[in-house]
């Protein structure tokens, strides 16, 4: 049998393709061995057809099997986004400009936050849209964003504006912008914290320093009850917070695009470190020539806080929050979004500027106890955590009730610790007072007159025994009690190493007590403790 007459029949070259090397030899063990050469040459020829034709049909198939994957994605997707589709639909944000690109449509960036106190900035290229008072013209160095909502329980942006405040130093004053959002419709929270602005901040608002703004209506919100989707397995409440959260953000840049050179982002319940403004022009000056140009820098290492961008990227970062609102916590979204601008790894100042500084969470029910170890100033960070032991301990001894009364004191009261916290076994923490001066006191006032058997006062700090009252006396009331002062009041008794002691040999009636400082105090003052015994 001849190979060429092998080699005619088509059977012969699918089974070439399809039968391994041993299993055709096998099939052609009858012919000529005058052949064999030959058929091992054409099977060895032969064998180059199969491999590539194998392969071929291979990458087919797996491209088949992605092109159908996809598809069944994008069928998915579509039929899943029908609910977020009614979200997204009451966006009006105009499409995204590139990086480094002048945003020419200024208006319609902002548009979805209104100025409620303070001065805005107008800049050489803005039309002046209104006849208001504006800040000087051209543009500052540093806005700094805060968008608060709020907590249950507390609040921490008072302790956060005051920190800003007191570390901005007068020089930086009119290039730095401070923006306050308050990203809620609550009606109560805005009213109180607008009060709280307008009695501690007057000057910074009317100077241009701070800036207040809130929602432009209800309609900035989408029904966030229309949320179906979960991702990274959080329940819808928590889809529904960090949502809201990301169109927060979204709208407070989108304000800010055109108020300074650079911005940067903090949460309400944050401390600032010392001279962080002078820090962050280091930091930009440092990295001036970094190949890429950076997109993002980090001054602190916990999630969305001491982030800084420049400013003509506001507005592209405010639609990319917008348009993928739903699939992520902004952090994360951040974190992409720094990978697309070529910018792999995050860049973070040495030490960070800002502090944690809140336990409980804008999110209800959550507790976060963190604490940034890179903090600037570690004494600064221990002194607040200390406070806040301090603020929330209990270190009362007796647990009766004292009697109902008013209390009233001359002496300046230091942060929260005010003086029911000494008076009511109720309360936590204890009163705290600055620098006592001579004949400053601490009034108590019964409701109705009381029969006093014992008097029980300890002062200065229950652990460290410091801000004690050495020279101090108390006294009491049997009469009528005038408005103020000590005046009419009866010696009882002095306090001897920070302590009074009295037990009344039997009852005597009293309308009051009053503890009265005798001579000036270099330190400050602790009261841990009063108990009256009747």
């Amino acid at each position: 049998m001849d190979f060429n007459d092998i080699l005619k029949y088509n059977d012969i070259k699918c089974f070439v393709y399809n039968t391994p090397m041993e299993r055709l030899y096998k099939r052609f063990d009858s012919v000529d061995k005058s052949y064999s050469n030959r058929l091992r040459l054409g099977v060895k020829a032969t064998m180059r057809k199969p491999f590539f034709i194998r392969r071929f049909w291979k990458i087919s198939l797996s491209t088949l099997a992605v092109v159908f994957v996809v598809h069944a994605i994008r069928v998915l997707v579509y039929t899943q986004n029908q609910d977020t589709q009614k979200i997204l639909n009451w966006s009006i944000l105009p499409p995204s400009t590139s990086m480094g690109l002048k945003n020419q449509s200024h208006s319609s960036c902002n548009e979805h936050i209104v100025l409620v106190r303070g001065l805005p900035r107008i800049t050489k290229d803005m039309p002046r849209t209104t006849s208001k008072p504006t800040r000087n013209i051209g543009l500052g160095f540093l806005t700094i964003g805060i968008s608060t909502v709020p907590r249950v329980g507390t609040s921490y942006i008072e302790k956060t504006l005051a920190s800003l405040h007191e570390n901005i130093v007068s020089s930086e004053i009119s290039t730095t912008t401070i923006v306050l959002f308050i990203a809620s419709l609550n009606e109560a929270f805005v009213t109180q914290t607008l009060k709280h602005i307008d009695e501690k901040y007057s000057p910074s608002v009317e100077s241009g320093l701070l800036q207040v703004v809130q929602p432009s209506s209800s309609q900035m919100y989408p029904n966030f009850g229309l949320i179906k989707k979960r991702t990274f397995n959080d329940s819808l409440e928590r889809v529904e917070w960090r949502t809201k959260q990301n169109l927060d953000y979204a709208y407070l840049f989108a304000y800010c695009e055109s108020l300074s050179e650079y911005f940067i982002q903090i949460e309400d319940d944050v401390i600032t470190a010392s001279n962080f403004i002078q820090e962050i022009r280091n930091a930009i000056i440092r990295l001036e020539n970094s190949k890429p140009p950076w997109f993002e820098i980090s001054f602190s290492s916990l999630g969305f806080i001491g982030k800084l961008f420049r400013s003509p990227d506001l507005c592209m970062l405010s639609k990319y929050l917008i348009l993928f609102q739903l699939q992520k916590p902004c952090d994360l979204l951040m974190n992409d979004l720094r990978n697309i601008m070529l910018q792999p790894q995050e860049i973070r100042n040495e030490k960070s500027l800002f502090q944690h500084m809140g336990v409980v969470s804008s999110l209800p029910g959550k507790i976060q106890k963190l604490v940034d170890t890179a903090f600037k100033d570690k004494q600064a960070t221990f002194l607040s955590q200390q406070l806040q032991k301090d603020l929330n301990g209990q270190f009362k001894i007796f647990n009766t009730s004292n009697p109902a009364a008013n209390l009233d004191t001359s002496l300046e009261t230091f942060d929260a610790f005010n003086a029911e916290r000494a008076y009511l076994n109720t309360m936590f923490g204890f009163f705290w007072a600055k620098t006592p001066k001579k004949n400053d006191f601490f009034r108590i006032v019964f409701l109705k007159p009381v029969g006093l058997k014992r008097i029980n006062i300890k002062t200065g700090h229950p652990t460290t025994k410091l801000d004690a009252l050495t020279d101090g006396e108390v006294r009491t009331n049997n009469g009528s009690i005038a408005q103020g002062g000590c005046g009419d009041f009866s010696t009882v008794g002095a306090f001897k190493n920070g302590h009074f002691v009295y037990d009344f040999p039997e009852p005597v009636i009293s309308n009051g007590i009053c503890i009265v400082v005798t001579q000036q105090m270099k330190t400050w003052l602790i009261v841990s403790e009063i108990h009256i015994a009747e």
